[in-house]
């Protein structure tokens, strides 16, 4: 049988700083590419949730739809663990998958091995392992790998040293900055969660049976880009679909016409900065959304829930 793989990672469900219908969106679009594109497997590359501990209890009956409707669809869903889907790291089970573990379909990977389709599984804690790619024909990974991009001014030099290891192609989730080196590819995140990624483009993969890459399938179109410009640039700011932007530079009287002229090209939204308003992008969380703390106080603690959410999914699957 033909195999496609559809990839992606860094989904981050649940971070309050974005928009929660926007994250669903994405995750039908990935189901209905999964099927369009005729794929066998979905594989996510870890830290499908953002909280380590809880879980906004809300959101759950989407999330176990959705994998419900993939399996539905006959796509094998395998799902590995990332640094955000660990409670601490001298526990090695990812407290996030407890409740994915109710939909027995969903292939939980939260050890270091080699699958029958020769898939070497690289799980977050097992990042400082020697990793055995004997009999393997690809690397899925979620680390942080030297020599790439963390951020757009951060290098990583204190993680895993890949490049060179190994001939096989690697897909790896955790950078949120989609990248690629070599035989070496990070994914990025599905959507723009900080303004750290403000003017990048997000994508999910089809991989063919050689677990090459077949096709890129853009994701901006589904959610409010961040889009950061300098006020030079204004006038060929470009917007296709939503967008926030930031305009820096700003000269001081400005800021009414540079809020009309982006708007008129489509922004939902427009700040105005000058020179010494400008923050720190990997510091800056997106605005206007439910907050972290917000999000928080409607999470619950999943560690004594076990048989509530059972439960719960019986109700859905019982309509």
């Amino acid at each position: 049988m033909y195999m496609k793989r559809l990839l992606c990672a860094d989904l981050h469900i649940g971070k309050g700083t974005v928009k929660e219908d926007e994250v669903f969106d994405i995750a039908d679009f990935i189901l209905e590419t999964a099927i369009a594109k005729k794929c066998t497997h979905l594989d996510i590359l870890g830290d499908l949730l953002e909280n380590r501990a809880l879980l906004m209890f809300r959101i759950w009956p989407r999330v176990q739809s959705w994998f419900d409707k993939l399996i539905e669809a006959g796509i094998t869903v395998n799902l590995m663990a990332g640094n955000h889907d660990f409670y601490g790291n001298e526990v090695r089970r990812p407290s996030n998958f407890r409740y994915v573990q109710l939909n027995p379909a969903v292939n939980i990977i939260d050890t270091l091995f080699t699958d029958p389709d020769g898939v070497v599984w690289v799980p977050w804690l097992f990042k400082d392992e020697k990793i055995d790619t004997t009999g393997g024909k690809v690397v899925f990974a979620h680390l942080p790998i030297n020599g790439f991009r963390m951020t757009k001014s951060m290098i990583a030099d204190n993680g895993v040293d890949l490049a060179g290891t190994t001939d096989l192609p690697i897909y790896a989730g955790d950078f949120h900055l989609a990248q690629v080196s070599g035989n070496i590819r990070y994914l990025g995140s599905i959507m723009h969660h900080t303004w750290n990624d403000a003017n990048t483009k997000k994508s999910i993969y089809v991989l063919d049976e050689k677990f090459q890459v077949e096709e890129v399938v853009p994701l901006n179109p589904l959610f409010t880009d961040l889009l950061k410009i300098n006020y030079s640039e204004l006038s060929d700011l470009q917007i296709e679909g939503k967008a926030r932007v930031t305009v820096t530079d700003v000269p001081k009287g400005e800021e009414e016409l540079v809020i009309q002229v982006a708007t008129n090209k489509g922004a939902t939204s427009v700040e105005c900065l000058s020179k010494s308003d400008e923050v720190d992008d990997e510091e800056q969380e997106v605005d206007g959304h439910m907050t972290v703390d917000e999000a928080i106080g409607e999470q619950v603690d999943l560690h004594d829930m076990t048989d509530e959410l059972a439960e719960f999914h019986q109700e859905m699957k019982n309509g």
